[in-house]
């Protein structure tokens, strides 16, 4: 009876898929404003140039291609160099748009639960 129970159990969910990031993303509508090329700027203050814009903009490729293709590589990393109180996980906070969907609580990378952690987040 368990085993019934827990194979109609998988049915059922594998039927009622859903990724709220995903979804998230495919509700979106683009209105034409270019946002990547100042966004560094307006939120932390940095200087416009082409390379930050390229790298903002290689970085918020990677994390959307991560969403629709999960396991896909991407070993690229964007690093924001500032002091405490500049604004850095905030700024990533922003991005991921839903405080479910981020996390910065990664203080040991060899903690047992840092997989755990991660699991689910856009960012971190």
């Amino acid at each position: 009876v368990e085993k019934k129970i827990i194979d109609a159990t998988a049915v059922i969910a594998n039927e009622n898929r859903y990724h709220p990031i995903r979804d998230f993303l495919n509700s979106l509508q683009w209105d034409g404003q270019e946002r990547i090329r100042h966004c560094l700027h307006h939120f932390l203050g940095s200087e416009e140039n082409e390379y930050s814009y390229e790298a903002l903009k290689l970085f918020m490729l990677g994390a959307i291609s991560r969403v629709f293709k999960p396991g896909c590589k991407f070993e690229v990393m964007l690093c924001l160099v500032g002091g405490q109180g500049a604004g850095k996980s905030t700024f990533f906070r922003l991005l991921a748009v839903n405080d479910d969907w981020f996390s910065d609580d990664l203080k040991k990378l060899d903690d047992d639960n840092v997989y755990r952690k991660m699991q689910g987040a856009l960012d971190y």
